[in-house]
């Protein structure tokens, strides 16, 4: 297809966007702020919904051979007690796709790797976008060092601090929830089956998530408590392991040794954010998908099924659609 499309943020939604349009026939130029493309973040929910657009996008394999599969407990924060529990293998014959706990960093490298295999120029890695402008029939870009590129459609797929959404939608800043998370990952090698549960465990304006990614080699611990007076939304914040084990001092014995396995050198914290609702996605040649226009807080599991089905709907709307106008609309 002849339209030239550019995606700003190489995350899952804008990741999946290219895959989506390139599965389409369309040519789509991804643009990132990072230089390098490496495993960071930590583990997340690829609920079923998620994971029919990411087979359908060649992410069968990995998904497979990394994503885990666990009965996932509820428990009481207190006592340790399995409130409830749910066989989250049924989920392929309940919703015709598996669900699965993954490691982020390793599901968005790969994405990034077919991506390029389809178009070897179709990521730009170290271009963190600085202006935006719609010109007539096409929208200009500048970003950091003084490059500048011309696309047709621009796609903003840049997270929760979105460049394109403050100069083209509202530039508001994004809101304190009053939540506030941590997050580590501990080796499972040598371990015991105590410690290899999928847990939710809540107590008042309190829960801590566990559950194993990287094909059962890590446990992904994140706690989050409601808090005041600390707002840094930046992921890569470091942290101090006695601040987590004193903010849950009080949780039952297992979820406490748990905890007492992570490394003190690899706790991270960041405040949660949201941006206030908007009522349109879509400024001219430009369109906004996932955390840029939706971001969700991570109880749900559904932040990152969102963008990427986001991307996929998008793409179906500009094949279906002669008219680019008409596809966005939709």
């Amino acid at each position: 297809m002849s339209l030239r499309i550019a995606i700003i943020g190489a995350g899952l939604g804008g990741l999946a966007t290219a895959l989506a349009l390139q599965k389409f026939g369309f040519r789509a130029t991804v643009y990132e702020r990072a230089p390098v493309f490496a495993p960071l973040g930590a583990g997340l929910t690829m609920c079923s919904n998620a994971n029919r657009v990411l087979r359908h996008l060649g992410l069968t394999e990995i998904l497979a051979r990394d994503g885990v599969t666990q009965e996932q407990q509820y428990r009481d924060s207190r006592s340790g007690a399995v409130l409830r529990s749910f066989d989250r293998a049924n989920d392929i014959r309940k919703y015709g796709a598996p669900y699965y706990k993954i490691h982020r960093g390793e599901l968005q490298t790969e994405m990034a790797r077919l991506v390029a295999k389809n178009d070897d120029q179709a990521i730009r890695l170290g271009a963190p976008l600085v202006g935006i402008r719609q010109e007539g029939e096409v929208v200009n870009m500048k970003f950091a060092g003084g490059h500048t590129a011309t696309a047709d459609l621009v796609i903003g797929a840049d997270g929760i601090k979105s460049m394109v959404r403050d100069s083209l939608f509202d530039a508001a800043p994004p809101v304190f929830t009053g939540y506030v998370a941590w997050r580590a990952l501990v080796p499972t090698a040598g371990l015991s089956e105590d410690y290899l549960v999928s847990a939710l465990t809540a107590g008042t304006n309190k829960m801590i998530n566990r559950y194993l990614v990287s094909a059962g080699k890590l446990i992904n611990v994140v706690c989050f408590a409601r808090k005041t007076g600390w707002q840094v939304d930046d992921w890569s914040t470091k942290s101090d392991l006695d601040e987590i084990l004193e903010e849950f001092g009080d949780f039952d014995p297992n979820t406490m040794d748990t905890l007492r396995l992570i490394n003190a050198n690899e706790v991270y914290k960041w405040a949660l954010h949201t941006r206030l609702p908007q009522e349109h996605w879509v400024s001219g040649r430009v369109a906004l998908l996932g955390d840029a226009i939706h971001p969700m807080l991570p109880f749900m599991g559904q932040g990152a099924a969102m963008a990427i089905e986001d991307g996929m709907i998008l793409a179906r709307c500009l094949s279906a659609m002669p008219r680019f106008e008409e596809a966005f609309a939709t």
